[in-house]
């Protein structure tokens, strides 16, 4: 390992990949090059790489980056909660918001008169006691050519909600909710996508922070079975030398993940005494 890092710079071979197939094996190869003197050596997971990256100066791009994605993930996310909790309380009061925004000329007629006996304005669900008794085949208290609703657009007698026989009443309402369901999911999936792509974006930032980190290593220690969920971090790295220490206990297809497009020397070290071990999978 000094052999070869002594040459690192002449050849541009970048961070040695260590791999080993358990993690005690490689705390132990880590802590042993440590005590050599093997200086800048970084064990790649998720625990010592947000150690290392906490303390990292970021950019001052990075961070004005870092908190416009986290306040638009923490907003994408509460609105993502109040739809939620829309869709599971929904009720003819929704009915009536929605229509309120879509269809005011049907809803003018369901709510008059918006204000009670002591002059103050009907909560939604008092007002939502009109859809109910609409349904259940009430008769209209003022005609549509009186009061403010003669004035609202499309308020004529063809839209006369009350002149319809309780079936299509049931019918209508049916098609009224069906709307304002498929409305609220919509808004449910345009903001987790608003959370996706803001989370996407931080994740962006990490990966560009712990490649400056592993770029600077002379060491990137690694198991096995983590070699593929960091494939895309380790590929950017340029990394020409791969040491596998216990490389008779490495599955192949471990192997295979470790052979990255940039490693020109491959070092397999292994105990020819020790069997190698491999996987029956159950049928």
């Amino acid at each position: 390992m000094k052999v070869l890092l002594s040459n690192k710079t002449t050849a541009g071979s970048g961070p040695i990949l260590l791999v080993t197939s358990t993690s005690r094996a490689l705390d132990q190869v880590l802590d042993n090059l440590s005590k050599a003197g093997v200086e800048q050596i970084e064990r790649l997971s998720s625990l010592n790489l947000q150690a290392v990256a906490e303390r990292q100066v970021l950019a001052q791009l990075e961070s004005r980056e870092c908190l416009m994605h986290e306040q638009n993930a923490a907003r994408s996310m509460r609105l993502v909660e109040e739809t939620l909790s829309r869709l599971q309380n929904f009720s003819p009061a929704s009915v009536l918001k929605f229509l309120q925004k879509k269809y005011p000329r049907y809803y003018v007629q369901l709510v008059e008169p918006e204000l009670g006996k002591d002059g103050f304005q009907l909560s939604q669900e008092e007002q939502a006691t009109g859809i109910v008794a609409w349904l259940q085949g009430s008769r209209e208290i003022l005609p549509i050519h009186d009061g403010p609703r003669a004035q609202m657009p499309g308020s004529t007698r063809a839209h006369d909600i009350f002149s319809l026989e309780v079936s299509k009443r049931r019918t209508l309402y049916s098609e009224w909710e069906g709307e304002a369901i498929d409305q609220t999911k919509r808004s449910l999936l345009v903001n987790l996508r608003a959370y996706q792509d803001a989370t996407a974006e931080l994740d962006n930032i990490e990966a560009e922070v712990n490649h400056r980190i592993l770029a600077c290593a002379n060491v990137i220690g690694v198991t096995a079975s983590g070699l593929a969920p960091n494939f895309n971090l380790l590929r950017k790295l340029n990394s020409k030398v791969l040491l596998v220490e216990e490389a008779g206990e490495v599955l192949e297809a471990h192997l295979l993940t470790a052979m990255l497009p940039s490693i020109e020397h491959a070092i397999l070290i292994g105990d020819h005494q020790i069997r190698p071990k491999c996987e029956n999978p159950r049928s």
